[in-house]
């Protein structure tokens, strides 16, 4: 899950650069959609190798996964709502400084890029380098020190005044929430096991969870930095994450 995890960051990282690389060369947006078309394609066909090849695995048999209102109900009135909570204030944060790192940067005189390319590179690094270790590690002190290194690297961003070097410093303090996925969704299917909780619908409630933040807070963000600026929408996340302290603190 966390070499998974890796791959999917190292996506979401580089298309906003290289996105941008092929418009400057190329002067047309069209292309950009080509190629993320393009690699559709080639994802639907590693997707079609994938099941041919698995087809002929002997595997254990997996149970169905319904997600209904009962199930999702039950679920959240457990102690698993914490960790899927979590994730979607997580999801947030990254939502709010990558989709918004252009305004921020131009507030700054920075370069938007160079926070999705350092961003990516150590996000990427981490999760490969400890994925062997994250069943050994104590993940609930793991899951409070990925927050406070985002508290403060929300307040870097907050202070900086123009300084790439401590735009680098921030972003890499910050990729830490890299680790958090991986982290939360493992904390969350242990605590399902332990209190006889679907551990296939936690799993998938957790991933929807992420999803309703990544593509949730814009909306709200959006508001913050076209009523206020880009501070107030990085004060908001600053929140968000004593938020997320606070409940890792129940965690145990």
């Amino acid at each position: 899950m966390t070499v998974l995890s890796g791959s999917q960051m190292a996506g979401l990282g580089l298309a906003a650069p290289l996105g941008h690389l092929l418009a400057k060369y190329t002067g047309s947006l069209d292309t950009i959609y080509a190629v993320l078309a393009i690699a559709c394609v080639i994802a639907a066909a590693c997707v079609d190798l994938t099941r041919r090849a698995m087809s002929r695995l002997s595997a254990l048999a997996m149970p169905d996964i319904e997600i209904t209102l009962g199930a999702t109900t039950t679920l959240l009135q457990k102690c698993t709502a914490l960790p899927i909570a979590m994730i979607a204030i997580s999801a947030c944060m990254f939502a709010g400084l990558s989709t918004y790192q252009s305004a921020y940067s131009a507030s700054r005189h920075l370069n938007a890029d160079l926070f999705f390319l350092v961003f990516t590179a150590t996000s990427a690094v981490l999760r490969f380098s400890v994925a062997h270790l994250m069943g050994s590690l104590p993940l609930r002190r793991l899951a409070l020190t990925l927050i406070l290194l985002t508290a403060v690297s929300l307040v870097l961003f907050l202070l900086n005044s123009g300084s790439t070097s401590l735009d680098i410093a921030a972003t890499v303090l910050f990729a830490g929430y890299g680790l958090s996925y991986s982290t939360l969704n493992t904390i969350a299917v242990n605590l399902a096991g332990e209190h006889g909780v679907s551990v296939p619908t936690t799993s998938q409630i957790f991933t929807l969870a992420y999803f309703i933040g990544l593509f949730g807070f814009p909306m709200v963000g959006g508001q913050l930095v076209r009523g206020f600026g880009p501070d107030v929408m990085l004060l908001s996340l600053l929140s968000a994450t004593a938020l997320n302290a606070v409940l890792a603190t129940r965690l145990g």
